[in-house]
């Protein structure tokens, strides 16, 4: 079984994330590490507790969905947006030894002689704050 398609292509996310201060090191990547990222974003979105159900039992990814009063004819542009931003931080943590650890479930760790206790289910929310406030409307519970 091939691995569905991101979000957002490679050329999608140069355009998001062209004018973006924090997004210096995106146009040093190469195509493949790019796109590498828009895949762990995509799957990070497709993890969380969403409201309403895939408009079709046999798409890939979670998105477009089926809403009680409405339903999305395409994957929405705040989606999208949402899988660069996530792209763009995990790009920012990669290697950190935290964001390991929280992945692998592991509630507390010690750091430099100093413990960290990590909140019950810190692994599967997105790390980028913007992503949890572009998809806030699409998810279940607190953001």
């Amino acid at each position: 079984m091939s691995r569905p398609d991101p979000y957002v292509t490679t050329t999608e996310a140069d355009e998001y994330l062209a004018n973006n201060p924090d997004a210096a090191a995106w146009p040093t990547l190469n195509s493949g590490m790019k796109l590498k990222m828009l895949h762990m974003a995509s799957d990070a979105i497709d993890r969380q507790l969403l409201k309403g159900a895939k408009l079709s039992t046999s798409q890939a990814r979670a998105f477009p969905r089926r809403l009680t009063f409405s339903v999305q004819a395409a994957v929405p542009q705040r989606v999208k947006d949402a899988t660069c931003e996530e792209a763009l931080e995990l790009l920012k943590q990669l290697g950190s030894p935290r964001l390991s650890l929280q992945r692998q479930g592991v509630s507390s760790a010690s750091f430099d002689g100093s413990a960290e206790t990590f909140r019950e289910g810190a692994g599967h929310r997105l790390l980028s704050v913007v992503a949890r406030e572009l998809l806030k409307y699409d998810l279940l519970g607190p953001v």
